[in-house]
């Protein structure tokens, strides 16, 4: 099958779950003879892509800082697309730009896209009035071939805000790229600590968190540690000061998968309290590595997770402290969770979410 992947991901985004997740399955039909998936990129500064295997595109003026900078960048990227459309059976969309309904109506080839999450949909309130993304995703969602859904909990969320058969949708999970991960000591970390990866702004809840665990942090000789994400704000490090907890929270930023694996190996507990998730890679990261999961009971992180998950109210702060405190009390518990989490991360591979995708391509391909 000639499937061709448009390049808005790799424009928009240097590192991050769903270029990770784009990345991944092109480079396993490299491998497949029965396949002829390509990427149409002609600029991009996504670090996965450093090796050129899946494409060849060009990194300048990177450190250039100029206005209309992303329009020049789109233009480029657009640059050749209409003749490689003409020559696919399927295109691929990889965000949610819709340029592409104006080559669909000249051309016909039909097309597909993945649906990440309904969050824009779900929480308007953190996005403005104005916010673009709603419409533009309808559109290309009730247009489309066929659309993926990488969680039920998404597919339902598709259903309940467009005007699509449920049959246009297929469910394909994700994965995690932390496998034949060493276990490392390389860095100077708490002793003992609680973990969060990642942004602390709005539906990541993360404020709800610290509220929950910063009693914890005071009666216990743990620690809590952020992992990537921005630098504390000066108004977080007031507040972590005026509750006499600055001592024992920390950030780390995370640029590698070597630095990700070891403070999830070394982590006694990871800590996702996100509202909303359309998957949440970072739960299969952890559990990959052997580290137990207290998350929210919403969205898909009931499906990931598994029997595996420690589940609270993420609009709870007694029940995310509860939770958190049941834990560490217990080693028997924790031991088990470990176990489970094993078991759990291996129910997910980067192959299977491959083979998914050639099924799903295949349907419309050969109508």
């Amino acid at each position: 099958m000639n499937i061709l992947f448009d390049y808005q991901i790799f424009q928009f985004q240097n590192f991050g779950g769903i270029s990770r997740y784009i990345y991944e399955i092109i480079a396993r039909s490299k491998k497949d003879p029965s396949q002829n998936w390509k990427l149409h990129l002609n600029h991009s500064y996504n670090e996965y892509l450093t090796n050129y295997d899946i494409s060849s595109h060009s990194s300048i003026f990177k450190d250039f800082h100029f206005r209309g900078k992303e329009r020049l960048r789109t233009l480029i990227n657009q640059w050749g697309l209409r003749k490689k459309v003409a020559q696919a059976d399927l295109v691929h969309l990889t965000f949610f730009d819709d340029y592409y309904l104006n080559l669909y109506r000249d051309l016909k080839t039909p097309y597909s896209i993945t649906i990440y999450d309904m969050i824009n949909e779900n929480f308007p309130n953190y996005f403005g009035q104005n916010d673009p993304l709603p419409a533009k995703k309808k559109k290309l969602i009730e247009n489309a071939h066929l659309v993926l859904a990488i969680s039920e909990s998404t597919k339902q969320d598709i259903l309940k805000y467009c005007h699509i058969s449920e049959e246009k949708i297929h469910v394909i999970y994700l994965a995690y790229s932390l496998d034949n991960m060493q276990k490392t000591n390389h860095l100077n970390l708490p002793d003992d600590y609680l973990l969060f990866i990642g942004n602390r702004w709005a539906y990541k809840n993360f404020e709800k968190m610290y509220e929950a665990v910063s009693p914890i942090l005071k009666d216990h000789s743990l620690h809590l540690l952020c992992g990537g994400g921005p630098k504390f704000s000066q108004a977080e490090l007031k507040k972590f000061e005026t509750d006499g907890v600055q001592s024992k929270i920390h950030h780390l930023p995370v640029h590698d998968n070597v630095t990700l694996a070891e403070i999830y190996q070394r982590a006694r507990l990871f800590i996702f309290p996100s509202l909303y998730e359309g998957f949440g890679i970072p739960t299969l990261e952890a559990m990959s590595q052997g580290c137990a999961v207290a998350l929210g009971d919403n969205s898909s992180l009931p499906e990931v997770a598994g029997n595996a998950g420690l589940y609270f109210d993420a609009n709870s702060t007694d029940s995310i402290r509860e939770v958190i405190s049941q834990f560490l009390e217990n080693e028997q518990k924790q031991a088990e969770i470990k176990q489970l989490s094993l078991e759990q991360a291996k129910k997910f591979s980067w192959d299977k979410t491959y083979l998914e995708h050639v099924k799903a391509f295949e349907k419309i391909v050969k109508l």
